[in-house]
């Protein structure tokens, strides 16, 4: 008869973990995915408001974000000025992008990790000075064709943070 201990030892921890880690990289590429088209559809509705706004509330529920208060991003958002997009949350959707991230990173294993982290090292998110960020930024993050930003600080690599995410490919031990 085979113990629970036995098991452990004959697969190891951190394949027993590894189910666990998958599924909240699965759920943390979901919500980037959503954060960036939050991003995006706020500075859509900065430039041709629309009444009523675009609602993304179906998609938050989809990915598994809990906070409704995300739901009035979109109808929040203006251009300034200067041609920057002030958007409600912004420094917190910022935060949770970079959570995202390390998420999706946590299932992989420490070699096919490295090569992403020296990536995201030459990273920098924007800081969102008083939730305002330029449309390049917003680019930046969320185009995932390398030929639309040719150089850009977020542009690691070719392309911005979501062909990063697209080069990570399914988790695997």
């Amino acid at each position: 008869m085979t113990s629970k201990q036995e098991i452990v030892a004959e697969l190891g921890e951190a394949d027993l973990l590894l189910p666990g880690r998958i599924a909240l990289s699965l759920t943390a590429n979901d919500q980037i995915k959503y954060y960036f088209a939050l991003l995006q559809t706020a500075r859509s509705n900065a430039d041709r408001p629309r009444v009523p706004a675009l609602d993304l509330k179906a998609e938050r529920l989809a990915s598994q974000v809990d906070n409704d208060f995300l739901d009035d991003v979109v109808a929040g958002s203006r251009k300034d000025r200067d041609g920057g997009y002030r958007i409600p949350h912004a420094p917190e959707i910022l935060r949770r992008i970079r959570r995202c991230i390390d998420d999706m990173l946590a299932c992989l294993p420490e070699d096919d990790r490295r090569p992403f982290d020296t990536r995201l090292k030459r990273l920098s998110l924007p800081r969102a000075e008083q939730g305002i960020l330029s449309g390049k930024d917003i680019d930046s993050m969320s185009v995932s064709s390398p030929s639309s930003i040719p150089t850009s600080k977020f542009a690691c690599c070719g392309g911005g943070l979501s062909q990063t995410f697209k080069s990570l490919g399914p988790c695997t031990s």
